[in-house]
């Protein structure tokens, strides 16, 4: 999936992603690994380095994580978007909302 870079702020991306997931924000920036919450917080990287334009450092910031793990999520979505239709319109559908705000 191609996406262009809008203006979208991390917390934008955050309370979107909260929102739309159903997951609080501070468990989406948290150490919760079950499997739900970790395929979320993967997403929120993926969307989040989609639409803001924030570099893998900037990002690890913003999550409180290593920019390499940020990388390794942003990658495994990638992965994930390519077999699964369920998690490529979930994350099409949270940056379509996301490109409407700006």
């Amino acid at each position: 999936m191609a996406f262009d870079t809008m203006n979208c702020t991390g917390r934008d991306v955050l309370l979107v992603c909260s929102d739309r997931l159903r997951i609080p924000m501070k468990t989406i920036i948290g150490k919760d690994r079950h499997k739900r919450v970790a395929l979320a917080r993967q997403a929120t990287y993926y969307v989040a380095r989609h639409t803001t334009g924030m570099s893998y450092p900037e990002l690890g910031k913003l999550f409180h994580r290593d920019h390499t793990t940020i990388l390794y999520g942003v990658r495994k979505i990638e992965k994930i978007v390519k077999r699964d239709e369920k998690v490529r319109n979930m994350v099409a559908d949270l940056i379509r909302e996301l490109t409407e705000c700006t």
